[in-house]
């Protein structure tokens, strides 16, 4: 009988561990989904900041506008070959 409340015991006891490692998992998760938002957020506002240097009109475009324009000039077949070309070049690097 004590036999099995050892391995009882040793049950609860990994189970509490798992538990545990899995809140530090989910904090971890949060920390770094966080951490890409910064990131992502950074970038979002170096590279529009360049763009409206380089093409100080567009800060006139309203949001559909301005996505509109991106669809024509950039997001298309000739765009995505272009980047498709600036990545491989980086790669190179």
């Amino acid at each position: 009988m004590a036999l099995k409340k050892s391995i009882a015991n040793q049950i609860n006891i990994k189970q509490k561990k798992m538990e545990e490692i899995a809140v530090e998992v989910k904090k971890l998760k949060g920390m770094q989904k966080a951490e890409e938002r910064k990131n992502q957020a950074e970038r979002a506002g170096k590279r529009g900041v360049l763009f409206e240097r380089l093409l100080p009109d567009t800060a006139k475009l309203d949001d559909a506008h301005f996505k509109s324009f991106l669809e024509r000039t950039v997001a298309n077949d000739f765009g995505k070959g272009k980047l498709k070309v600036i990545l491989a070049e980086q790669e190179k690097d």
